[in-house]
């Protein structure tokens, strides 16, 4: 899951290196929600310098997720990186919302659907 994420940024690299030093024995695989909420916040960083490339490649890469990935891939992009996106207390001199315009298509489907379950309690859902 996360080899596209550290091609896309190699920056990750030593939060990825924390991550499995620190989870590798555990029994169910790594807990890669975890570090989802680590990779927003540095999200948040690389933006508020000004890194706009950067943030388009990561984004793609949650993109792949939603679009290659198998059942656990998506819904960590979904109900744990969009949903951490928007989640204003991992932002850092961004906001959630200056990011919406570097989502693709299906992260801004789903992006959409985290917003109405926190605003309407909807269910998130491929309804399409």
């Amino acid at each position: 899951m996360f080899e596209p994420m550290l091609e896309a940024h190699p920056e990750f690299s030593e939060l990825w290196d924390e991550f499995v030093k620190e989870w590798s024995s555990e029994p169910e695989g790594l807990p890669h929600y975890v570090l989802i909420s680590d990779v927003v916040r540095e999200c948040s960083k690389i933006l508020a310098s000004g890194q706009k490339y950067r943030i388009r490649k990561v984004l793609s890469v949650v993109e792949r997720w939603l679009l290659e990935g198998d059942p656990y891939v998506r819904e960590a992009a979904t109900v744990g990186f969009i949903e951490d996106l928007q989640n204003g207390n991992l932002h850092e001199g961004t906001t959630p919302e200056d990011f919406v315009e570097f989502l693709g298509p299906e992260c801004s489907f789903w992006w959409k659907k985290v917003e109405r379950f926190f605003s309407h309690g909807e269910p998130i859902l491929d309804d399409r």
